[in-house]
């Protein structure tokens, strides 16, 4: 099976026809704010996919927001990684669907789907394409949390041979 991260628009932009039996789809989005309200994305392609939607912000930790104005010294929102609630669900669809093509989404196609790739890579053996995979840079919260459930639920890591004529 195959991961691939995408960004916000290519994932809006794709129209390549996936069968719903050998793919799905996991959409992440910023959490709406206190002025505000953000849509996932719709696509007649991967909608047809079993599909996941999440929303919570790229960050490793709770970043405070502070105001727009100077005279604001008081944080006024706040940005939360990932929850536990969000993770188990995350988690529970990719173990159910690890015998796909996953397709991941978020605003860059970088951190947040790369930590996903990344899971579905070293931990599930998923193929994660060079072109891909090299504009990654996963958030490691999501990652990390990802690999601490695989093992809490009985995971074992698969084995790695190295090829040294690889290592240049």
């Amino acid at each position: 099976m195959k991961c691939y991260n995408l960004s916000r628009k290519e994932a809006k932009q794709n129209t390549t026809e996936l069968p719903p039996s050998v793919n799905a789809w996991i959409s992440i989005m910023e959490p709406d704010g206190k002025d505000f309200v953000r849509s996932h994305i719709e696509n007649e392609f991967l909608d047809k996919c079993p599909n996941l939607k999440l929303k919570f912000w790229d960050t490793t930790h709770r970043a405070a927001f502070i105001g727009s104005s100077f005279e604001e010294t008081e944080a006024t929102e706040y940005a939360d990684p990932i929850s536990d609630e969000q993770l188990e669900e995350l988690y529970a669809f990719i173990m159910a669907h690890k015998d796909k093509n996953i397709y991941v989404n978020c605003a860059a196609g970088k951190c947040r789907s790369g930590a996903i790739c990344q899971f579905c890579q070293d931990m599930l053996q998923f193929e994660w394409p060079d072109q891909f995979k090299n504009r990654a840079v996963p958030n490691s919260y999501v990652y990390k949390k990802l690999i601490e459930l695989f093992f809490r639920n009985g995971g074992t890591p698969p084995t790695i041979i190295h090829d040294r004529r690889r290592i240049k």
